[in-house]
């Protein structure tokens, strides 16, 4: 029996895509991406394309989409919009460069942005650099020969980083306005294209 199911953002309660499996033990093997849980839907509320999910408190509900298709779409495209935003914020968190993936997240890109500010202090009172600094990457471990040119290198590749991820969801986010159909609109594939490496 094909059971229908539902990947869902447990926090926002919004659904990014709708699969169908031959069976529910076939549904735990489903690849699901991080941060989403697989609900199943209860046949007999009716047709699954009929129905978007919700939150309601700390569930997550079944609800009869918009009759109007102009509507259902357009509560989709944001749906689909809000997906895209927080693969894109997650992806702001690491930053992959030549020496290592580096925490970028606020504290990140302070900590990174501190230690380029000494160093023009220490350039400007005509003081030497460190040969090298030790450096905290993303997945603990230490790097500790970064020199000052290297972690310059750094900055940079963080700004040249944003910019791609941005790039990649402002491409997504064109493609989600110009879908003209719901099976249009979830055939994007919001997952792949990210320049996470």
């Amino acid at each position: 029996m094909t059971v229908h199911l539902f990947v869902v953002d447990p926090e926002t309660g919004m659904s990014i895509s709708r699969i169908e499996v031959a069976s529910v033990e076939l549904a735990a093997q489903y690849p699901t991406p991080d941060g989403y849980s697989l609900y199943v839907f209860n046949e007999a509320l009716g047709d699954p394309a009929d129905f978007h999910t919700a939150k309601d408190g700390d569930e997550i509900i079944f609800v009869l989409r918009a009759a109007d298709p102009g509507v259902e779409l357009a509560l989709a495209k944001v749906e689909r919009w809000e997906a895209v935003k927080r693969i894109r914020d997650a992806a702001f968190l690491v930053t992959p460069t030549v020496f290592g993936r580096f925490d970028s997240d606020q504290a990140g890109r302070d900590n990174i942005a501190g230690k380029l500010a000494e160093f023009r202090e220490l350039e400007a009172l005509g003081m030497a650099l460190p040969e090298a600094v030790t450096w905290k990457l993303a997945d603990n471990t230490f790097i500790d020969t970064l020199t000052p040119t290297q972690l310059r290198q750094v900055g940079v590749r963080f700004s040249q980083y944003r910019s791609d991820v941005y790039a990649r969801s402002w491409a997504l986010e064109t493609e989600i306005g110009a879908a003209t159909s719901i099976s249009a609109l979830m055939a994007i594939d919001i997952h792949e294209g990210w320049p996470i490496t």
